[in-house]
């Protein structure tokens, strides 16, 4: 609720700039309705490095690492999204734990991305899926950390879970 309490909608309009490259970071939305482009400059010109529909979150990582964007957001139709400013989001990941630790779940898997999609892309089967079905693939995962002799799966036991290993 406290959450909830702390953001407020809004409303972006076909090529609206909802973050903007460079962006000091003035707050996270996450997108309710409508779908956005997520693209970085590269020789000059904007280049689309991911689409996001409904449930996708925008800006939390530059809040969390406090550093300025490296990508903007740019509506991609109507787009309605509750918006939480830095400071009320600041204050929840010291106060939250849940909030905390979705956010740096989200935060780490992200800058695993191009390594996690090019291990993907190699796969026979989910190589083939369409970007937007890899990315909410990888949006619903976490990154865990193992040592030498940590098991991650016991022998005998079902699981339901995917794993994709990186060194």
């Amino acid at each position: 609720d406290r959450i909830l309490a702390a953001m407020s909608w809004r409303q972006y309009q076909p090529g609206d700039k909802i973050i903007e490259f460079e962006d000091q970071g003035h707050g996270m939305e996450l997108v309710v309705s409508g779908q956005v482009r997520i693209q970085v400059p590269y020789e000059g010109r904007p280049r689309v490095i991911a689409t996001s529909r409904e449930g996708a979150l925008v800006g939390e990582r530059a809040l969390y690492h406090k550093i300025h964007t490296t990508a903007e957001v740019i509506a991609q139709g109507a787009v309605t999204t509750p918006h939480m400013p830095a400071a009320a989001f600041h204050k929840f990941l010291a106060q939250i734990r849940p909030f905390r630790e979705h956010i740096e779940h989200l935060v780490n898997l992200r800058a695993e991305w191009p390594t996690l999609k090019e291990i993907l892309d190699r796969n026979p089967y989910l190589g083939f899926l369409p970007s937007r079905e890899l990315e909410r693939l990888l949006a619903t995962g976490k990154i865990i950390s193992l040592t030498a002799g940590d098991s991650l799966i016991k022998a005998g036991e079902m699981t339901t879970d995917v794993y994709v290993v990186i060194n």
